[in-house]
Parts: C-alpha cells; structure tokens; sequence
C-alpha cells in the first residue's frame, strides 16, 4: 500500500537554474502587482509629500509641521552613493535567494491606476507597484522576512561612483521576529540599457500593460515571480568582452549597508542589500517605465561615517 503523503516542498531560487515552465493556473494565494498612480503629491492622512517643488524631497523634513522630522535630521539616511574605491570587503559572505513556495511559483499580476492614500502606508512613493500574497520568503543573518513588494524608481535612487542607473527595483521585506536587528531588509537591484540587449520577460510584461492601466484592477497579466528572482540574483553578463569564468553572480556579488526608507517617513534602521550585477534592458522599455513613473527617485544622502560591505 502506499505511504503516507509526505511534506510540502519549498524551492530556493538562488543560483542558475533551468528555464521556467509554464505559467500554472490560479491556486489559492495569488500574487498581486497594483500599480498605483498618483499625480504629483502623495498623501498620508492630511500630509502630502512629493519629489519635485515645495513639498520636495529637501522639503519632507520639515513639512506637515515637522512630522516627517528623521527625513532631515537623520543621520544613516537612503539612498547612498557608493564610492566602490572605498568598499569594505565582508568576512563572511552568505549566499542569497527567495525561498518561493511551489504554489505561488508562476501566478498572476493585476494592475489598476489611481491615487493612492491610507491603504498604500509609508513605503507609497507615489509609483508603487503592491504585493501581496506572494509567500515568498528571504532569508538573511538567520532572520526570515517576508517580501511585501517591490517598487520601481526611474532613475535608480542609488548612484554607483556617482552614476545612476536607468532603472531601480526595491524588494521590500519585513520580519516579525523579535531578536532581529533591522526589521525591515530592502533588496536593490539595478537595470542598465545596453545597446544590442533585450529585456527580460517580466520587464517587458509590465511595459505590455502599461497602456491598457484603468482605474480598477483590470489586465492581469501572467508573471513568474521564479523568473523574476532567478533574473535579479544573477544578473546580466557583460556582453563586453566579459566571461562565464569571470562572472560573479549577484547571490554571491552583493553590497550591504545599514540606511532607512528612501520615502516619508524615513524611519531608519533598514538593511540594505545592493545587488552589483547589473540587469540590461532595452531602451524604449526604459523610455515607456520613465514616461509613467517620471523621476521618482530621492537624491543621495551623506554616508555619515557608515560601512558599505561589499562580497567579492
């Protein structure tokens, strides 16, 4: 007779894998991507905040009668610049990757545009693509965090020598574990257009929706989050004159440093993860992401005496 049914399987995507199957059909959790569009302010309750004029980033400290105060009276402040001739190379280096339940490996991403308000909290940026249900987990300094969402800033908010990127993705986790030092860790990876390079499958399916966006949830569009992680933990070979034995992939490659939320209220004490890898893009998908998130992105803050660690 047969034995009895065994335990549900997780699988890490941390490393090269195989390319993924299928997208399967909708289970029980879902995974959801809403992509909210303000127009030009954000609100949390009665306080509006933005990236551009009066209410600007320079601004957030001091607004809404000082209710923002750690935006400029912070000292261990997002984004930084990274200055890679000052890196600290890290003692113990461990290797990165999301564990993905199978059942939430391939599901389904909505969209719907409007303002946001209360429900989008303190990590709304006023371009917010929202998570939810993902079961995805992440594990690091052996505390587990849950991924919550992602966010994309155009340009990226982090500068590498002093140089932007065209794209910045933000995987943002929080742990309920009461021991761990940062209950927030924030996963950074970022986006080049190279010429003669395409544009992952994700990338090039959140670009497909972007003209049919309404204002309710609506163009669902087939995402495989597997996909996603496997892309942003390697990262893209460089096409110039670059090898496979050379090549470092970004699970293994990766900067660290302890800052806050790049948006209002930015509350410190987040563990930054940067990854150094970059991903190419094609130009006229960063061109079409630009046109609808506009320069979401908060200039860099001063590194205050803080460490950046570096893997390799």
């Amino acid at each position: 007779p047969p034995g009895p049914q065994g335990e549900s399987a997780e699988k890490v995507v941390q490393g090269p894998l195989g390319a993924p199957g299928a997208p399967g059909a909708a289970g029980g959790q879902v995974e959801k991507y809403y992509h909210q569009k303000a127009t030009g302010e954000v609100s949390h309750g009665s306080c509006h905040w933005a990236y551009e004029g009066a209410e600007g980033p320079e601004m957030w400290g001091s607004i809404c009668e000082g209710k923002y105060a750690t935006c400029s009276a912070g000292k261990s402040q997002s984004p930084i610049d990274v200055q890679t001739g000052s890196l600290t190379v890290a003692s113990a280096a461990q290797t990165l990757g999301w564990n993905i339940p199978d059942r939430t490996a391939a599901e389904f991403v909505k969209y719907s545009k409007g303002q946001g308000g209360e429900s989008s909290y303190e990590l709304y940026n006023g371009h917010t693509f929202q998570v939810e249900h993902v079961a995805a987990t992440f594990t690091y300094g052996n505390v587990v965090y849950k991924l919550k969402q992602f966010q994309l800033h155009t340009v990226s908010e982090h500068t590498i020598d002093g140089e932007h990127s065209a794209l910045e993705i933000q995987f943002v986790h929080t742990t309920d574990d009461t021991e761990a030092a940062n209950k927030v860790l924030v996963v950074a990876a970022f986006f080049q257009v190279a010429r003669g390079q395409g544009s992952p499958s994700f990338i090039r399916q959140l670009v497909k929706a972007i003209p049919s966006l309404t204002d309710v949830p609506s163009a669902v569009v087939n995402v495989d989050f597997a996909e996603v992680a496997q892309t942003v933990m390697i990262g893209s070979l460089d096409h110039r004159g670059g090898t496979e034995e050379k090549f470092t992939p970004n699970f293994k490659n990766y900067m660290t440093y302890q800052g806050s939320y790049t948006t209002p209220p930015c509350t410190e004490g987040v563990q930054w993860i940067l990854l150094r890898n970059p991903v190419y893009i094609y130009g006229d998908d960063s061109k079409a992401l630009h046109a609808l998130l506009g320069d979401n992105y908060r200039p860099v803050q001063p590194l205050n005496g803080r460490v950046v660690s570096s893997t390799v």
